[in-house]
């Protein structure tokens, strides 16, 4: 069915004419003619309907996410589009293009009393690229076309171009708001022809001239769609060829490190002699943000000397996290790694700075391993068996933030793919957004979260059997009462028991069993190394029907346990 509304129609003609193909959306009256135009154009089956916004924008940014396309979100008048500004914050610190579409109310009724009113247009400003709003017939027909179609094409343009995120398109629209309309002609559809970033020979000599002779210390952050790390075997083969360069990798970055360790263990094993022997005369950085507050306070606190370079695509955020940002590199990654390090060419100078890199990693790997040996059942067991079973490793994971992303970050190195909502480090919609993922991507996808991470996105989870009835599709939680990262970091964890719990650890009381048979998803325990052992294979079993695997650990005892860790790591002596 066609609307009758001329502007919906073009936003959705154009839209899916530029590469859109998917779209979700939320109930409502308001935008019912959006809702219309884009199954008329696209079909029922490639748009999704989620009844919470929250939730209906996180799945929008986890299906971007998994296939690197903008994706429409369509919502009706009045606080549905607040509701999306969690999930559109996080895209636009992810770099993840999103086509948020709103329906309105015409103009003149704003602010008059009247039903599911709120000032919409510029609502979510501070976290899209570009806000647009189109009005309700207030232009010549002619004239009207015109911008509709205009509107649509730069807005998918501005969402594509340089660092990806989200825009807003606000539609007003008036009553009647399901009558039938006429067909379309063809949309125009408007191309930007940019070509590859690419630097020039001559500018690569000069930074290879101003790098040469440095200990480089290159860091990849989290993967986004800002940056190009395909080829890991160039990259690494670019770098070890070079006595004084090192790569530090993150989890979430999909670069397997040089030494299987996490790059957090890695950072908490240097003593003060060895972190002033390893400060880098110049940093280069592949990537989104990092997650390890661990390198960033290191590197600012023996920044190096010739600064920090960052290298990617264009961005409208000046990002100087090390607060010694240098030049900013618009170009791909890996590419212009490769080019520096072939115009350098292996170092004339004597340099130990990659072999002491290596000592320290090894050193640190034993000790790592050995600590794991001693541990108690606890979250750092239950989070080891999991990342070291066979049956992961055909898994996308999706990873909640607080606890689990801490976890990874000791203990996954090497395991790809990994998403974490590092964008603005929220816990809401982290069940929402592996659930996007998973619809768009052909791997099975584990989301690994906390209980109360996972209690936060109860709607997303309610969704789970509905939405994935067709592919494989686990989710692990640590059970630990509540909030286990506020018994560990230092602002809290030395609080009075009374207030920790009732303020920060705030224990979700969740019976996960009941909870999952309501649902329909298939409920595991695990409280013992015994039970987890035993359990592993069943979780990660062919059966297509939803899993989750709950994981009771101690909460105090899990705490005592990464504090322990940390410790060890710094004072090795005892135990080598």
């Amino acid at each position: 069915m066609l609307t009758d509304k001329t502007s919906c129609n073009i936003i959705a003609e154009t839209l899916c004419e530029l590469g859109v193909s998917k779209a979700v959306v939320s109930p409502g009256s308001r935008n019912a003619p959006l809702i219309l135009a884009f199954d008329n154009k696209i079909g029922a089956e490639r748009i999704t309907v989620v009844t919470d916004e929250r939730s209906a924008a996180f799945i929008a940014m986890g299906m971007a996410q998994a296939s690197g396309c903008a994706v429409a979100l369509i919502c009706t008048s009045g606080t549905a589009l607040l509701n999306y500004a969690p999930a559109v914050a996080e895209a636009y610190y992810q770099g993840i293009p999103l086509i948020v579409i709103s329906a309105d109310r015409p103009q003149q009724w704003i602010d008059q009393d009247d039903s599911q009113t709120v000032r919409q247009p510029g609502a979510l400003d501070n976290f899209v690229k570009h806000s647009y709003d189109v009005p309700d017939c207030l232009m010549p027909g002619d004239e009207q076309l015109w911008y509709a179609n205009r509107i649509a094409n730069e807005a998918f343009l501005t969402a594509m171009r340089g660092k990806p995120g989200p825009v807003h398109i606000n539609v007003q629209l008036h009553a009647p708001l399901t009558s039938r309309g006429t067909a379309l002609s063809p949309q125009r559809i408007i191309e930007d022809v940019v070509p590859e970033p690419l630097i020039d020979e001559s500018t690569i000599q000069r930074l290879s001239f101003s790098a040469d002779g440095a200990n480089v210390l290159i860091i990849a952050g989290f993967g986004s769609h800002d940056v190009t790390l395909r080829d890991q075997s160039a990259l690494r083969t670019a770098v070890l060829r070079n006595r004084n360069y090192w790569l530090l990798s993150e989890t979430l970055s999909g670069i397997s490190p040089f030494f299987k360790v996490g790059i957090d263990t890695l950072i908490t094993s240097l003593n003060e002699t060895e972190k002033n022997a390893l400060r880098p005369d110049l940093v280069i950085t592949l990537g989104g943000a990092l997650v390890s507050r661990m390198v960033k306070q290191y590197l600012r606190d023996y920044p190096p000397r010739l600064g920090h370079w960052a290298v990617g695509l264009p961005s409208d955020i000046l990002s100087d996290c090390f607060k010694c940002l240098s030049k900013r590199i618009i170009a791909e990654p890996v590419r212009f790694i490769t080019d520096l390090c072939r115009n350098v060419g292996p170092t004339t100078f004597t340099s130990d700075y990659q072999l002491m890199w290596n000592k320290v990693s090894q050193r640190a790997a034993a000790r790592h391993s050995l600590y794991l040996q001693s541990l108690p059942w606890c979250d750092f067991t239950a989070m080891s068996m999991l990342f070291s079973s066979e049956g992961i490793r055909d898994y996308a994971l999706q990873l909640s933030n607080g606890t689990p992303i801490r976890y990874a970050q000791l203990l996954a190195p090497g395991l790809k793919p990994q998403y974490c909502n590092r964008g603005v480090s929220g816990i809401d919609g982290s069940t929402s957004t592996a659930i996007g993922y998973a619809l768009e991507s052909d791997a099975p996808t584990l989301l690994i979260s906390g209980d109360m991470s996972l209690s936060y996105d109860l709607s997303g989870l309610a969704s789970v059997k509905r939405l994935l009835t067709a592919g494989r599709f686990r989710i692990a939680v640590l059970n630990n009462g509540g909030g286990g990262i506020f018994r560990f970091v230092g602002t809290t964890s030395s609080l009075p028991e009374d207030k920790l719990s009732r303020y920060f650890c705030a224990d979700p009381g969740l019976d996960f069993r009941s909870l999952a048979h309501a649902l329909g998803i298939c409920h595991i325990t695990a409280s013992s190394s015994e039970e987890m052992h035993a359990a592993l294979p069943q979780f990660f079993s062919n059966d297509s029907k939803p899993v989750l695997l709950e994981m009771r650990t101690d909460p105090d005892i899990s705490a005592s346990a990464l504090r322990e860790y940390f410790q060890r790591m710094t004072m090795p002596h005892r135990y080598e």
